[in-house]
């Protein structure tokens, strides 16, 4: 059994962490600045709680920085010190390049530091087959190996830096913005009609939207800000639209466009089954009444309204 501090525990990340170490039998010790909320989630997980982030920290066998992404490198400033020689330091924010060379300088203290990205949310509920990158400090294969000990029914495996932050532009916060701006381009509609006129493709993509949308977005603001990647991703995604729109006024262009992207495509194995996975995907989240959503949506005169699924 080991003593682990989860500084950041009462948020959603830091509670998802605090139960997967509980159920493992360990001692856990949180810190947060939302102390009411600290001592109901300390309550409801059995674990300690503390006045401050250091005394939470100075007796860990391993420490896990759960705070938001702008704070991470000012709290592992503060808690390093504290902490006991030949213990384990682990972050996991989502963006990297801000927060490395601030954790490699825990070495100094004798700390052992980790960069972790579990590529999952809260929603996830544990980290059990789930995938965790790992960002290489000072020996990525010492690290590699202490994450798959702490982990070991996750999948675990090495990312440097760079290609980190720039996967995490693209797949994380550009498609969040994506979504943030279909929301923007449907919310004068009536989602009930989009919903049963869409067809199963479009209710998944309405799926995807709204729940990008019940997220906090401060979370994505922070990455956007910090990732030094993702200007360079929106100003392609906005020069790829005016393409595409220039090449509607052709068809041959289009369907030139379209075919050069669908040839790129194709070298992925999953390419040719992508369109029936979608309807497999979307046959296992319906519910008896055969819909993804749990009631029957009506139009805004409360009449029902149908048509054929595209």
């Amino acid at each position: 059994m080991k003593r682990i501090a989860i500084i950041g525990g009462a948020g959603q990340m830091g509670m998802l962490f605090l139960d997967y170490f509980h159920s493992l039998g360990h001692q856990v010790v949180i810190s947060d600045v939302d102390t009411e909320r600290m001592e109901r989630v300390a309550a409801q997980y059995g674990a300690e709680t503390v006045g401050d982030n250091i005394e939470a920290v100075k007796d860990a066998d391993i420490v896990l920085i759960s705070v938001p992404l702008e704070e991470t490198p000012r709290v592992i400033e503060e808690v390093a010190p504290a902490m006991r020689r030949g213990a384990l330091m682990m972050e996991i924010s989502s963006v990297k390049h801000q927060v490395l060379e601030t954790l490699k300088r825990v070495r100094r203290y004798g700390v052992l530091p980790l960069s972790l990205h579990p590529l999952f949310g809260p929603g996830a509920e544990t980290p059990r087959d789930k995938k965790i990158a790992v960002i290489p400090l000072v020996n990525p294969e010492e690290e590699l190996k202490l994450t798959q000990e702490i982990f070991s029914e996750s999948e675990v495996f090495l990312v440097e830096v760079d290609d980190h932050d720039r996967i995490i532009a693209v797949t994380i916060v550009f498609n969040y913005l994506f979504n943030v701006s279909l929301a923007d381009l449907i919310r004068e509609e009536d989602l009930s009609n989009l919903r049963l006129l869409g067809g199963p493709s479009f209710e998944l993509q309405l799926l995807l939207c709204e729940g990008y949308l019940s997220q906090d977005s401060n979370l994505y603001y922070s990455a956007w800000r910090k990732n030094p990647y993702c200007r360079e991703y929106m100003r392609l995604y906005v020069k790829s639209a005016q393409s595409l729109l220039e090449k509607l006024e052709n068809k041959e262009s289009f369907l030139d466009y379209v075919e050069t992207l669908q040839k790129g495509f194709s070298v992925d194995p999953l390419f040719h089954q992508a369109y029936e996975n979608i309807y497999n995907l979307i046959k296992a989240l319906k519910n008896p009444r055969g819909r993804i959503f749990p009631d029957s949506p009506q139009n805004t005169n409360g009449n029902r309204v149908g048509g054929p699924p595209i």
